[in-house]
């Protein structure tokens, strides 16, 4: 990991990054998440200022304001998110126009992209399960398909199959174990 700065997973809605990032800090202390700023409403189960900072949509235009936040994004439903500009940790989720900000805005990183790629059915019965709305699931799906170019964007793709979290975690360490190593 001394090769790497910053880790970034990505992939589709309900492809599993959340899940899969919480497992792999779970096995591998030294990850520590860079926590996001949001305007979302706060799902089932998650801790503010543990999964993201949940902020209002006044709070956050303040913080832009301050010059605290840099990779601005907004959602189809009209949500914020924004990566605090004193990275405070060293792996996150990002969408691929979310990778194309952070590579720009912090050039001097050393940053190892890793996307997922899943059957849409199963991101969508995710979804399901975690609560969101359908049209809200629609929504993501339509967005969703700018990830036909995301060989173009990212270092590596992984294809989990029927697989657990823990054999999916497994898989994506031995990419970035694998990336330092080449690295050196």
């Amino acid at each position: 990991m001394n090769d790497i700065d910053v880790i970034i997973i990505t992939g589709q809605s309900g492809v599993g990054k959340t899940i899969l990032i919480d497992m792999l800090i779970k096995q591998h202390p030294e990850l520590k998440i860079v926590i996001s700023a949001t305007t979302r409403q706060i799902r089932t189960g998650e801790i503010n200022g543990e999964n993201r900072i949940f902020v209002t949509r006044k709070e956050f235009d303040e913080m832009v304001a301050n010059g605290e936040l840099a990779c601005l994004k907004q959602d189809i439903q009209g949500n914020c998110y924004a990566i605090p500009k004193n990275l405070n940790g060293n792996i996150i989720d990002l969408d691929l126009q979310g990778i194309k900000k952070f590579k720009a805005e912090f050039p001097n990183l050393r940053i190892l992209s890793i996307g997922l790629k899943q059957h849409g059915l199963r991101c969508f019965y995710r979804m399901l399960k975690r609560g969101d709305k359908l049209p809200n699931i629609f929504d993501r799906i339509r967005q969703d398909k700018a990830f036909k170019e995301m060989d173009e964007v990212v270092d590596s793709v992984y294809h989990p199959k029927n697989q657990t979290v823990e054999e999916t975690a497994d898989a994506v360490w031995r990419i970035i174990m694998n990336k330092t190593k080449t690295n050196h």
